[in-house]
C-alpha cells in the first residue's frame, strides 16, 4: 500500500517559542497562535501561508522599532544643537561682559618731568630753554601740581588764558588721545586699521555708532570689532573732565 509521509511539525512549536514577550502583545499575535494551536495543517501550502504571515508580522515591528530610533535620533540631534547654541550664546555673552569690564584709568599719579617739557616744547617753538625751564616748575610746582600729559590734557584752567600751559595743554591732549585710542583697539594694528578709515579719534570713533559694518568695511577691522571700540571710545567721552575729545576729529 501506499506509505505515509511524516511532517515534523516542531519547527512550529520552537519559533512560537521564540517570540519574545513583547512581540506576543503585538496586534495579530494571539490570532497566529490560536492558528498554529488548532489549524488542521495537511499540506505544505498551508505551511508556507503561516510563515508568510509570520515574516510579514514581524516585517511591521521592524519598522516600527526603525521609526523609534529615527525618532530617538532626531531628539539626540536636537539635543546636541541646543547645547551648541547654549555655549554659543555662553560665549557671546561673556565677550560682552568682557567689553563692559574695559575702562581707561588716566594716571594722575606718576611724575614725568620730560613729558611736561615736551608739551611746553612743542606747544610754544618761539620760547627759548630758560622760559621752557621756568614754565616746567610753574607747571608742575603747586598750586598747579602737574605731574605729566595725561594730567596735564584733563587740566582746564588755562583755557582760553593765551599762556604757555594752555599751549602746552593742546599738545598733550594730542597725545594723550594717541594713548586712549591704542588703549582701546588693544595695540597698533588696530589703530592703523581706524586711521586707515580716517577715524583714529574718540570722536570718529563715536559717529559711526550704529554704522559699525560700514566702520568695518572703511577700515578692514572685524564688525564684532567695531563694535567694541565704539563702545569703549562712549565710556571714555562719558568720563568727567573728558569733553574736550568732542572737538579732536580727523579733518
Amino acid at each position: 500500500g501506499s506509505e505515509t509521509k511524516e511532517w515534523d511539525w516542531t519547527f512550529l512549536d520552537e519559533r512560537r517559542r521564540e517570540k519574545s514577550d513583547k512581540a506576543k502583545d503585538e496586534e495579530g499575535m494571539e490570532e497566529w497562535n490560536r492558528m498554529i494551536d488548532t489549524a488542521e495543517i495537511d499540506d505544505l501550502d498551508k505551511v508556507a501561508d503561516l510563515q508568510r504571515e509570520e515574516e510579514k508580522h514581524d516585517g511591521v515591528l521592524a519598522v516600527e522599532n526603525l521609526e523609534v530610533d529615527v525618532v530617538e535620533e532626531a531628539m539626540t540631534m536636537k539635543r546636541k544643537r541646543l547645547e551648541a547654541l547654549e555655549r554659543r550664546t555662553k560665549s557671546r555673552t561673556e565677550e560682552i561682559e568682557e567689553v563692559d569690564d574695559w575702562d581707561w584709568v588716566p594716571d594722575l599719579v606718576e611724575v614725568d618731568e620730560d613729558e611736561i617739557r615736551e608739551c611746553l616744547e612743542l606747544g610754544n617753538p618761539q620760547m627759548d630753554a630758560d622760559k621752557i625751564s621756568a614754565a616746567v616748575a610753574e607747571t608742575m610746582a603747586p598750586p598747579n601740581s602737574i605731574v605729566n600729559w595725561v594730567h596735564l590734557a584733563l587740566e582746564t584752567k588755562w583755557d582760553g588764558q593765551g599762556t604757555p600751559q594752555e599751549n602746552a595743554v593742546a599738545v598733550a591732549r594730542g597725545k594723550t588721545l594717541d594713548e586712549i585710542v591704542l588703549d582701546i583697539v588693544g595695540g597698533q594694528d588696530g589703530y592703523d586699521a581706524l586711521e586707515k578709515a580716517r577715524s583714529n579719534t574718540v570722536a570718529d570713533m563715536i559717529n559711526w555708532d550704529g554704522e559699525e559694518k560700514m566702520l568695518s568695511e572703511e577700515s578692514g577691522a572685524s564688525v564684532a570689532d567695531c563694535k567694541k571700540w565704539i563702545a569703549r571710545a562712549k565710556k571714555v567721552l562719558a568720563k568727567e573732565k573728558m569733553d574736550w575729545l568732542k572737538d579732536w576729529v580727523v579733518s
